[in-house]
């Protein structure tokens, strides 16, 4: 790790000795606090640099205990919600401290928050809506949705999610096979193949794997994939979490990062006839952003 100096070398050092010794919160909370200071300070090349050899280093084997971390060695990619819903959900079966302490923060404290937010409002498009349709893109495992495609046959409701992912595909298949599920292998190019349109387009987290370009593209096609009155949901991660380190160096989290500003430039950036409004607000844990697009 040649872009760090001799003092933040010898700071990692004495923080990998202290957790050797006490694998305790407070010394977890003092790297979290070292990493979120080597992110601001350094370079993005030498950040980057770094993240990219941090595994390597003897203090990331001493938080692989951590359930999350422990997936950036099988090659896991940034995905929420996905499999790693599993982990920030799920309570450690036996005394865990790294995985207890990764549930706790905030990036995870969103990832429950999403997914709680966009069951209630599955569950209200399907309460209000007459034969709703709802679409998912990066459906991931779909967790949000599990109670409402068990009742949907109730209400006459049609469910279509989006996958390009081959492998969580086959497993949503494999889950929902007795559910009222479409599910279609396509990634957001080609939204404009399905047909009909939809009263609720919603994604948990297309927007964090996206840049400005490709996520005002794809706003501007689900426009025109909403009925009178539809909406569309995001989520997306806020910069300057104080994580935003820990998510990066040691989960190989790495999203494009937006504030309710941003968000809210998007929208305009859209210069879409049909919008009747939006709303921007962050989550309780304040590491993600909901975006809500309202159509006349």
């Amino acid at each position: 790790m040649t872009c760090l100096t001799a003092s933040d070398l010898s700071l990692l050092e004495t923080l990998e000795q202290k957790l050797t010794s006490d694998l305790s919160v407070t010394v977890l909370a003092e790297l979290e606090r070292e990493l979120f200071r080597l992110r601001c300070e350094l370079s993005r090349a030498d950040w980057e640099g770094f993240c990219s050899e941090f595994p390597k280093r003897n203090i990331f084997s001493i938080l692989q205990t951590g359930a999350l971390t422990r997936k950036r060695l099988c090659g896991a990619e940034f995905a929420v919600p996905g499999d790693v819903l599993d982990t920030v959900l799920a309570g450690s079966a036996a005394a865990d401290t790294v995985s207890d302490w990764e549930r706790s923060l905030p990036a995870s404290r969103s990832v429950r928050a999403r997914m709680s937010y966009f069951s209630r409002e599955i569950a209200e498009t399907i309460r209000v809506a007459v034969k709703p349709r709802i679409l998912v893109l990066g459906a991931g495992q779909m967790r949000e949705a599990s109670d409402a495609l068990c009742a949907m046959h109730l209400h006459h409701a049609e469910f279509v999610a989006l996958e390009s992912d081959p492998t969580m595909h086959q497993s949503l298949r494999r889950k929902y096979a007795r559910q009222q599920l479409q599910l279609e292998e396509y990634g957001w190019q080609d939204l404009p193949q399905l047909a009909g349109l939809f009263d609720l387009i919603y994604s948990p987290s297309w927007l964090d794997a996206t840049d400005d370009a490709q996520a005002l593209r794809w706003l501007s096609v689900c426009m025109e994939m909403l009925r009178p009155g539809g909406r569309l949901l995001a989520a997306n991660f806020t910069p300057g979490s104080r994580d935003a380190g820990w998510m990066e160096a040691c989960w190989n989290w790495r999203p494009f990062y937006r504030s309710e500003e941003d968000l809210a430039q998007l929208v305009i950036n859209l210069k879409h006839p049909e919008v009747r409004g939006h709303a921007v607000f962050r989550d309780e844990s304040g590491a993600s952003a909901f975006l809500e697009i309202h159509l006349l």
